[in-house]
C-alpha cells in the first residue's frame, strides 16, 4: 500500500510496476496559531480504550468502503472517541511527531450536523496542535466534512492517490507416497 502525490513521477513509476489506485485523499493543513471559528455546541471526546475497539471496528465497517477496509484499518495506539446516545460515532486515530500531527478521522454520517463541534473538540484535546502543523487525512469517501475543516482554519493540501499492489505467493502442496 502506498499514499502517493497525484502529479508525482512516482505515481506513474508505481502504476507502471503494478500498483493499481484504490481510492483518492487530501490533506488538509491547520497552522499552529490560526484561529478558528469557534462553535456554539460543545463536545466532549474521550480517550480511546480497550472497551472500545469493538465499537470502533463496528463505526469502521459501517463508513469505510469495503474495498478500502482490505487496505487501512483504525489504528490500536492513540485516538479519541466521539459518543451518541452511547454509541461510537466518531473515532480520530492521531499519531504525533517531533513536526506536526497527523489525524485520520472516522465519522458517521449521521453526525453531518455537529462535525464542526466534533472537529473542534479534536482541536482542544490535541494541546500541541498550537505549537505544531495539524494534519487531517480525508478520503473521498469523507468529503463530507470538508467544510468543517474550512471553518476551522484548515486549508486543503495534497491531493494523493492510495495504490495498492496485490502480492501472491507460491503455494506448495506436499507429494505422499504410498508406503
Amino acid at each position: 500500500v502506498a499514499e502517493v502525490n497525484e502529479d508525482s513521477s512516482l505515481f506513474e513509476t508505481m502504476r507502471t510496476c503494478g500498483f493499481a489506485v484504490y481510492a483518492r485523499q487530501q490533506i488538509w493543513r491547520r497552522l499552529p496559531g490560526t484561529t478558528h471559528h469557534p462553535t456554539g455546541r460543545l463536545v466532549t471526546l474521550t480517550e480511546q480504550t480497550e472497551a472500545d475497539i469493538p465499537g470502533i471496528m463496528a463505526l469502521f465497517t459501517a463508513t469505510v468502503p469495503g474495498l478500502m477496509q482490505q487496505i487501512v484499518s483504525p489504528s490500536e495506539e492513540k485516538g479519541l472517541v466521539f459518543r451518541r446516545d452511547d454509541r461510537i460515532e466518531g473515532y480520530f486515530a492521531i499519531y504525533e511527531g517531533k513536526n506536526g500531527i497527523f489525524v485520520t478521522p472516522y465519522l458517521h454520517t449521521d453526525v453531518s450536523e455537529t462535525a464542526p463541534d466534533v472537529f473542534a473538540a479534536v482541536l482542544r484535546m490535541i494541546p500541541r496542535c498550537e505549537k505544531l502543523p495539524l494534519y487531517v487525512c480525508v478520503r473521498r469517501h469523507q468529503d463530507w466534512f470538508t467544510m468543517s475543516l474550512h471553518a476551522l482554519g484548515f486549508e486543503p493540501g495534497m491531493q494523493q492517490a492510495v495504490m495498492v499492489r496485490h502480492l501472491t505467493a507460491g503455494v506448495r502442496h506436499a507429494r505422499f507416497e504410498t508406503a
